[in-house]
Parts: C-alpha cells; sequence; structure tokens
C-alpha cells in the first residue's frame, strides 16, 4: 500500500516533471514510430538523412518512438508530455521507496534525492531516454529483492531496457556489480550462496535477454560507440559531466 508521505513525494514528482515539450528530437523519434507502425518492421537503414540515406542504422530506441507516436495520434502531443512526466515521477517514486525501505524518514529521503535530482535534471526530456530513469531505479529495487525476483524480473526488465534506449548497458553493468559484491562477501567468509547463485543466472539471463532485440547480439556492442575518446562522444549532451555552474 502507499502510504500518504509517498504519494506526496509521487504527485510533486509528477507536477514538477509536466513540462511543455521543447524537445525538437521528439519530431525524430515520432516519425520514427510512424514508419515502425506503418511499416511493421524495425528500420536497419537510415530513411532521413539527405547525405547517408541507406546507411546502416541501429534505430536503439524503437520501442518508446513506436508508443510515443501511437500515443500521441490517440491523444495528442499532450499525453506524450504526461508519460514523459509520469516516467520522471516513477523513478524519483522507486527511489525515495527504497529510501523509506531503509528506514529513512520522507522528509530526510527527499532531502536525499535533491541533488540526483538537479543533476538528471537536464535529461528530463521528451525522449526515449527518459524511460531509463525508472527503469534503472526499478533495477536497484529487484537486483536488492529475494532470488525468485533477481532470477526472473531482472532479465525481463533488461530485455525491455534494451529495446528502449542504448543506456540498457548500465543495467547490465549494475546487476555485474551486485554479483561482484557477491563474489568478494564470498572470499571474505560472509557468503549468501542463494543470491550469489540467483545473481549469478540473472546475469546470464540479462545478457541472453539484452539479445531479444531486431539487432541481436550486435545491440551489445553499439553503446560502446560513444564511449569518452570516440568520433560521436562530443554530440551526446546526455553523457556529457554535469555543470552545476
Amino acid at each position: 500500500l502507499v502510504r500518504l508521505e509517498d504519494a506526496d513525494q509521487a504527485s510533486a514528482a509528477f507536477l514538477g516533471a509536466l513540462t511543455p515539450v521543447t524537445d525538437y528530437d521528439l519530431w525524430f523519434h515520432l516519425k520514427t514510430g510512424e514508419r515502425i507502425a506503418e511499416q511493421g518492421e524495425v528500420p536497419t537503414r537510415d530513411p532521413f538523412s539527405f547525405g547517408a540515406e541507406g546507411a546502416p542504422w541501429t534505430a536503439h530506441s524503437w520501442l518508446p518512438e513506436f508508443v510515443f507516436y501511437r500515443t500521441e495520434r490517440a491523444f495528442g502531443l499532450i499525453a506524450v508530455a504526461l508519460l514523459k512526466s509520469l516516467a520522471i515521477a516513477g523513478a524519483l517514486y522507486l527511489l525515495f521507496l527504497r529510501l523509506a525501505r531503509r528506514g529513512i524518514a520522507p522528509a530526510a529521503a527527499a532531502l536525499i534525492l535533491v541533488p540526483g535530482i538537479l543533476a538528471a535534471s537536464g535529461n528530463f526530456v521528451t525522449r526515449p531516454l527518459v524511460f531509463s530513469f525508472p527503469l534503472f531505479a526499478g533495477l536497484l529495487l529487484l537486483l536488492e529483492a529475494g532470488p525468485p525476483a533477481v532470477v526472473w524480473a531482472v532479465p525481463i526488465l533488461i530485455g525491455v531496457w534494451a529495446n528502449s534506449h542504448g543506456s540498457f548497458i548500465l543495467g547490465i553493468f549494475l546487476v555485474w556489480y551486485f554479483y561482484a559484491a557477491e563474489i568478494v562477501a564470498l572470499f571474505r567468509g560472509t557468503p549468501d550462496l542463494p543470491r550469489l547463485s540467483a545473481l549469478g543466472r540473472a546475469l546470464i539471463l540479462s545478457l541472453a535477454a539484452a539479445c531479444l532485440n531486431p539487432y541481436g547480439p550486435a545491440l551489445l556492442a553499439y553503446p560502446f560507440l560513444y564511449l569518452p575518446g570516440s568520433a560521436h562522444y562530443r554530440y551526446i549532451t546526455e553523457w556529457q559531466p554535469v555543470d552545476f555552474g
């Protein structure tokens, strides 16, 4: 059950994220969703660029693009803005819930989240990227849950994420991080063997689930094209360091 103070936090986050659509990339995402809906397949060749039409293209955000398009056609642009706000509010609520489970008072939890909100607010945009926030927060909660949820729910979430945005690779790294922590505990003589086994299986299944996309295992390498030092890195604003100034 959702406590009153939890509902207040979620409502505040939703209203704070309910901003006008100002991101010009949305039109590209809507057009891509339209092509997917009309052609019944995810594009593998660039249909838009003037100078590179037909070049290989990885539409790594195809699922949210399809959802954005269907939502806009059915309910208008305001519904797309509402989707973005729900995604942000959902992410912040999941993080708030995680802090509450650790016994942190609601007011203190809200204060703890403020720096994170400020750091991430520049990416609270009407793009497929926005769904990465609740997926990451939900993954944190699942990884801290018991073995059954870890083994089955985590790979499902990773599979959805892999079809939503290239940042899914961060989710796989997070699963690996929790698994590595259990290995360290094993060497320290404080093992939780059922949890270690569950996380190991979750990691393998997550890698397999990430391959269930229109591009197959090749998608696993796609995010590494945008690492610092790559030719594309300086063009990706989401990957730039946060400027608190």
